[in-house]
């Protein structure tokens, strides 16, 4: 942007997930603008004051450093000539998500014509990364340097499907950097023909402010908690059924444990009910909590947090359990193995071993000595691992080291000068 000497980062991403906003937090004091393309309308549920709407360039070249501008779709707009569907979402809507009312890649190209960034980072790829390949589909090589963030399951498992393999491929020959949760995923990017610079794996949110997370000494220690926290859901890539039917398999052990599930859907609380009642065990539904602070703070009264699912990455309950002193146990289709030590820090089993998964349960359930040596050690490696003081650093260098690049002449990876 004109007269503005800090370089402008584009970010395309989900305007409600806690990943993003995260992120641009992290990144919002060290020397970049950044501007936030809403890939649907919604708000931004974030108490900070750090957000700001903006309507146009002039507008994005009024923040001041610190701010966030949130672009107003309907202004971007108001004041593109572009018709909506000059520029065609690469897959199937359904064979995609549930999300229905993405914006139109052509918002990507009038956001990038309007505010002129010297970074285009989309975080996450099968709606931000999607979108990112359309619009620059359309303008070829006027779309300026790309980063893509690959989150969870967007390589691990999207690649495996038919609607999803060329895309994926498409995408990995037109990016100019790239950044990954998993050092799994990396080996699956050059594969799929990916030749750019790689920096080491980083969580999707990036990092957090460990001063907003209690300390071990102020919660109590595992040993003395009971109760078992389950991830709820079944759905794409979430089994939660599966850890219900593990729970079943241990009810004679697990009697006067109390177990509480979080997000469950309708199949999970009528699963739920009736273990309930057949099983006699102590089991319900947990209430929702939109305040994510309380839903941190639940975690740290639980002994155990359970995740099962076909496909993830670094599972953010994962980091928050190990801040918080809960002992995880999760499917190997994650990489938490890049995190815990199996058997130690915590327990990793194959998604469909249901017997397993109940002799885990009763065995975190009552080793004290299991849980308490793996909760210092957990927290010291998200310290270590997940902050944003340590981790906002080392991206804003990354996003130098990219802007000091030039695109490569085939491609669309980059080459240095």
């Amino acid at each position: 942007m004109a007269g503005v000497t800090s370089p402008v980062v584009l970010v395309v991403a989900l305007p409600d997930s806690v990943h993003a906003q995260r992120w641009m937090k992290m990144m919002r004091r060290h020397g970049f603008r950044l501007l936030l393309l809403p890939i649907y309308a919604a708000a931004v549920d974030d108490p900070d004051d750090c957000w700001r709407i903006v309507g146009d360039r002039e507008a994005g070249e009024t923040l001041l450093p610190g701010q966030i501008g949130i672009i107003d779709l309907a202004a971007l707009r108001a004041r593109s000539r572009l018709p909506a569907k000059a520029a065609r979402f690469p897959a199937k809507e359904d064979s995609v998500s549930v999300i229905r009312n993405l914006i139109p890649p052509t918002d990507v190209v009038a956001a990038i014509q309007e505010f002129s960034p010297d970074l285009v980072h989309s975080l996450e790829i099968q709606h931000a990364g999607y979108l990112c390949l359309a619009a620059k589909r359309w303008l070829g090589t006027r779309f300026p340097r790309w980063l893509l963030s690959n989150w969870g399951s967007d390589v691990f498992l999207y690649r495996k499907l038919p609607d999803h393999a060329a895309i994926l491929k498409e995408i990995a020959c037109s990016i100019d950097a790239y950044l990954s949760e998993c050092r799994r995923d990396v080996n699956i990017v050059r594969e799929l023909g990916y030749a750019g610079p790689i920096q080491d794996p980083l969580p999707a949110s990036g990092g957090i402010d460990f001063a907003s997370v209690p300390s071990l000494d102020a919660l109590p220690r595992p040993s003395r908690r009971r109760m078992i926290l389950v991830k709820g859901y079944h759905n794409w890539a979430g089994r939660a059924l599966h850890v219900l039917s593990a729970i079943h398999l241990a009810a004679a052990e697990l009697r006067h444990v109390p177990i509480r599930v979080n997000l469950a859907s309708t199949e999970v609380k009528a699963m739920i009910r009736d273990i309930a009642e057949n099983d006699g065990l102590d089991i319900e539904a947990a209430p929702h909590l939109a305040d994510h602070r309380d839903a941190v703070a639940r975690l740290g009264q639980a002994r155990i947090t359970v995740g099962f699912g076909i496909s993830d990455g670094i599972s953010t309950t994962l980091l928050e359990a190990m801040a918080v002193g809960t002992f995880p146990i999760q499917s190997d289709t994650s990489c938490a193995c890049e995190w815990i030590r199996n058997g130690v820090d915590g327990i990793i089993l194959p998604v469909h071993q249901t017997r397993d998964l109940a002799s885990a349960l009763v065995r975190a359930s009552k080793d004290d000595a299991l849980v308490d040596n793996a909760a210092a050690r957990n927290r010291g490696v998200v310290e270590a691992r997940w902050s944003a003081a340590r981790n906002g650093p080392i991206v804003a260098e990354f996003y130098r080291a990219i802007l000091a690049m030039t695109h490569a002449t085939a491609g669309g990876g980059v080459a240095r000068q």
